[in-house]
C-alpha cells in the first residue's frame, strides 16, 4: 500500500505540535507494517510544499489555504500514484476528488474562537478568528464530500463536527500517543535533579509547553506561589518557549518567587528527563486540542493537576490517576491540591497513570486504529 500524508508541520520541524508528532510516529510504525508512505508538509520530509507566500514565512490563515491549494494541485497530478490519502487539519476549499480519503482533526477552532470572543483581546484579534472559524467551518464542509472518516484526538473536537454538520457514523475518535519505551518511569530522580540544580527532596511540579495565553502561565505561577507557601519544599519546572516566557519570568521576578527553574526550549531528546525528575505534572490551560505533553508526564508516571476543560477531564477521569481544578478560583484549589497530595496514594497514582497510557495511548496501539481507517 502507497499513502500520502499531508500535514501543515511535520519532522524535522522543531517544535512539533500534536500534528507532527502524530505524522512523525504513525508514519514510523506504518512504515514497520510495510506501508509505503509518502509525507508532504512544508518541511518534507519526502515532498516539500512551502507554507508561507516568501519562503515559509507564515501569515496564519492565508498561508495555510495556499497551502492546502498547492497540496490540491499536487494530488490532483498525481492521484494514480496512492492507495490512500491522511489530510491533517485541512484547508482545502478546491475539489479533493481521491476515493480513500482520511481527515484527522487535531483541535477544534469553534471552541477556540469562543474564548477568543469573551477575552479581553484586541478587536482586529477577535475579527481575524471570527473570520477563520468561518473559513474552517466551509473547509471542514467542503472536505466531507470526499472524506471516507474524520479521525479526531478528543471527543470534544468530535463534538464540534457534527455541531457543523458531519454526520456522526463518520467520526471515529483515535487518541494521540506516547512512545511508552522513552517516556517511562526512572527510579535515578535524585541524580536528575541533581543534574538540573533541583533539591532531592523536594516534591516537584513540571509543566512542557508553549508559553502562550491559551496556557494561562501567568495563573500557572500564581498557583504554585500560593501552593508553596504551604508545601515550602516544592519546586517547579518550566520548560518551553513562547512570546509570554519574558513577560513571566518577570512576573516572577516582581514577586520575588524562589524554586522556578525556567529551562526555555528543550529538544524532545531531554524531555524524558524532565518528567523523569518530578512527581506532579501542572496544566492550567484555558484551551487543549489534545495536549501529548499530559500523556508523556503521564507515561512517565505523573499523576496530572489539571485545569477543567473538557479534554483534561476526559483525561483524567479515565485513568483515574490525577486531580482536576477550577483555577479561577485559586484558594479552593490550593486547598483541593493539598488534600489531594496529603491524602491520596500517590504511588499508586503513578501506576494508574502509567497503566493507562500502556493500555490506551502507546503509538503501536494508535497505528494499530489508523490502519483500521486506511486499509480497508
Amino acid at each position: 500500500m502507497r499513502l500520502l500524508i499531508c500535514a501543515s508541520e511535520c519532522y524535522p520541524y522543531s517544535p512539533m505540535g500534536g500534528i507532527g508528532m502524530c505524522v512523525h510516529n504513525v508514519s514510523k510504525y506504518l512504515k514497520r507494517e510495510g506501508v509505503e508512505c509518502d509525507i508532504c508538509s512544508p518541511y518534507g520530509p519526502d515532498i516539500k510544499i512551502p507554507l508561507g507566500f516568501i519562503g515559509i514565512k507564515n501569515y496564519g490563515v492565508l498561508s495555510l489555504l495556499r497551502y492546502w491549494h498547492r497540496v490540491s494541485k499536487h494530488l490532483e497530478h498525481n492521484t494514480g500514484n496512492y492507495d490512500a490519502v491522511w489530510l491533517h487539519q485541512p484547508f482545502v476549499l478546491a475539489d479533493f476528488p481521491f476515493e480513500n480519503c482520511l481527515v484527522t482533526m487535531h483541535t477544534s477552532i469553534f471552541d477556540y474562537n469562543k474564548i477568543v470572543q469573551k477575552s479581553n483581546f484586541s478587536t482586529s484579534l477577535k475579527i481575524y478568528y471570527a473570520i477563520r472559524e468561518k473559513i474552517e467551518k466551509c473547509c471542514i464542509q467542503r472536505i466531507n464530500h470526499y472524506a471516507s472518516y474524520f479521525s479526531v484526538v478528543s471527543p470534544h473536537v468530535a463534538s464540534a463536527l457534527e455541531r457543523i454538520g458531519i454526520p456522526r457514523k463518520k467520526i471515529i475518535y483515535v487518541p494521540h500517543g506516547v512512545d511508552t519505551h522513552r517516556f517511562k518511569p526512572n527510579i535515578h530522580k535524585k541524580g536528575l535533579r541533581k543534574f538540573y540544580g533541583i533539591p532531592e527532596n523536594d516534591m516537584v511540579f513540571a509543566f512542557v509547553g508553549r508559553i502562550t495565553w491559551v496556557k494561562q502561565p501567568f495563573t500557572l505561577i500564581q498557583f504554585f506561589s500560593k501552593l508553596s507557601r504551604q508545601l515550602k519544599n516544592a519546586s517547579l519546572i518550566i520548560a518551553g518557549d513562547g512570546e509570554l516566557l519574558n513577560n513571566v519570568k518577570h512576573f516572577v521576578s516582581n514577586i520575588g518567587l524562589k524554586k522556578i527553574l525556567f529551562l526555555g526550549y528543550v529538544t524532545n531528546e531531554e524531555l524524558p528527563s524532565i518528567y523523569a525528575c518530578s512527581d506532579f505534572y501542572l496544566m492550567t490551560s484555558i484551551y487543549e486540542g489534545a495536549p501529548i505533553t499530559v500523556l508523556e508526564a503521564m507515561a512517565s508516571g505523573l499523576p496530572p493537576i489539571v485545569s477543567n476543560i473538557p479534554t483534561l477531564q476526559h483525561i483524567v477521569k479515565k485513568s483515574k490517576s490525577g486531580l482536576v481544578l477550577d483555577f479561577n478560583n485559586l484558594e479552593e484549589s490550593i486547598e483541593k491540591t493539598i488534600q489531594f497530595i496529603k491524602e491520596e496514594d500517590i504511588e499508586e497514582l503513578s501506576r494508574l497513570a502509567r497503566r493507562f497510557i500502556e493500555n490506551n495511548h502507546s503509538w503501536e496501539k494508535i497505528t494499530r486504529q489508523y490502519m483500521h481507517l486506511l486499509i480497508r
